[in-house]
């Protein structure tokens, strides 16, 4: 403590000898406010007041933790003589604890005080050091700029004639170039209004020689979509025909099978009836009345099997009428057919043709159309490089003007040159006092954070000291 209290002395002393400017001054003054009270804090009142009350507080732990042992000493048992034993430790460990706490708080006091004001001391160098570095920088830069204006300025002065020629000069050439593009901008403009004209007009003629291709296209379209339904109730009718001819065809079979089916069983059942009238024919002993009534049921089959003949016999012809009218009416449809399809393909071969001339015809205006629509683009782009060469040669002659107005002024007021000349020297000799300025501030820093580096550490071991103490003291009392 003495060592830090020595080193933040002699910092103070070092920082009153540096009053050179207003900036030095406020660092120094930092400097020798924070060692100082850091020292003396240790040594005052409020330490006696401290140590004093840091003494007091054993007594007063010891005299709780008798009243407490003499109160809860029970008067026999065996446990009698433990629990005095069991107070002392008691009392001892919080007596080492109390100590403990005093002598860190007293640390704590002494070095938080130096420490703290030593960092306060340094932050305050520090900004002083950074603000004189930052007015030198805007000097500086305050010179730069001067110095340029006055160098341009000189270069007017001594080459006047020169540039006003030269100037002069740029100045009507920008004036020609701005009237022969304004003569050239108007015919390319009128360029562009003639082929817009020959564009539209193109287009009109184009859509009036399309009109005709379209018409014939439209209408063999439509007639081939006529032939197409033509064609598919042809399709229809001759599809309807046949089915009339095979249903004819199917029915006529199906009744011949039907009679020759029925004339088949009538022979079978006829074939048996007459087997059986045999066998009872040399039967003596048949019944004469049964005889009877299977000759009567033959004679029934018999009339049955030529009823089915006849009509197998009768109905191809029957059926025949029916079947060559379907017949024929199928053969017309069919006829009918075949001129459809021909028409139909016909039809459709026409349209195709007219579709693909139509589309020739359109590809050619489109092409046509595109090359006058490419003409008409060049010419417009024509215009727009026109008149971005107009506005640079109208920019040229604004700079040519601006720059002879400029050098007019520089030359009739000789004095502001003479003032910026002066300013620029007056601002140098400033910047060159401030260098030495700033250089003394770093310096002033560099040696404060040098001769309190001590005080400074010291200060952030007490404070982690005095975070570890209580959280062991808490721990202590909450265990």
């Amino acid at each position: 403590m003495a060592d830090n209290a020595g080193q933040n002395g002699q910092a103070q002393d070092d920082l009153r000898g540096t009053d050179v400017t207003e900036d030095r001054a406020d660092a120094a003054a930092a400097a020798e406010d924070a060692p100082g009270t850091g020292g003396h804090a240790v040594d005052g009142p409020a330490g006696d007041g401290g140590t004093a009350a840091g003494d007091d507080a054993p007594a007063a732990d010891d005299t709780a933790a008798d009243g407490a042992a003499d109160g809860s000493a029970p008067d026999d048992g065996p446990e009698a003589g433990a629990a005095p034993d069991v107070v002392d430790r008691a009392r001892k460990a919080a007596g080492t604890v109390a100590d403990s706490a005093r002598k860190a708080a007293g640390a704590l006091g002494q070095e938080t005080v130096s420490g703290w004001s030593a960092m306060r001391a340094v932050s305050q160098a520090k900004r002083a050091h950074g603000e004189a570095a930052d007015r030198l920088a805007e000097l500086k830069a305050t010179i730069e700029e001067d110095s340029r204006t006055l160098a341009h300025r000189r270069e007017v002065e001594e080459t006047y004639d020169e540039l006003v020629a030269r100037q002069t000069a740029a100045l009507e050439a920008a004036r020609r170039a701005q009237r022969d593009l304004s003569d050239r901008i108007a015919a390319a403009e009128a360029e562009v209004g003639a082929r817009e004209g020959d564009l539209e007009e193109l287009k009109a003629r184009n859509e009036r020689d399309l009109r005709p291709y379209k018409n014939l296209a439209d209408s063999s379209k439509s007639t081939a979509d006529d032939a197409a339904r033509t064609l598919s109730e042809a399709k229809k009718a001759a599809k309807t025909a046949d089915g009339a001819v095979r249903d004819l065809t199917k029915r006529r079979d199906s009744r011949v099978a039907t009679a020759n089916k029925a004339a088949d069983n009538a022979r079978q059942r006829l074939t048996r009836l007459q087997s059986e009238i045999s066998s009872m024919q040399r039967d003596p002993d048949a019944d004469p009345k049964q005889l009877s009534s299977m000759k009567a049921e033959a004679t029934a089959e018999m009339a049955r099997l030529s009823r089915a003949q006849d009509d197998a016999k009768a109905a191809p012809g029957e059926a025949a009428p029916a079947i060559e009218a379907a017949e024929a009416h199928l053969a017309d449809a069919r006829k009918v057919l075949e001129g459809a399809e021909r028409e139909a393909d016909s039809a459709k071969k026409e349209a195709k043709k007219r579709a693909r001339d139509l589309d020739r015809e359109q590809e050619r205006a489109k092409a046509a159309e595109a090359d006058a629509e490419d003409l008409l683009i060049e010419a417009q782009k024509q215009v727009r490089t026109l008149k971005q060469d107009l506005a640079a040669q109208q920019e040229a002659e604004s700079q040519a003007q601006a720059t002879l107005d400029e050098a007019a002024d520089i030359v009739a007021h000789p004095e502001e040159t003479g003032a910026l000349a002066d300013r620029v020297a007056d601002n140098s000799a400033a910047a060159e006092r401030q260098e030495i300025h700033v250089q003394t501030l770093a310096d002033t820093e560099r040696d404060l954070r040098q001769r309190t580096l001590r005080s400074r550490v010291a200060f952030i071991l007490v404070v982690v000291a005095a975070v570890i103490v209580l959280a062991v003291l808490f721990m202590a009392f909450s265990a």
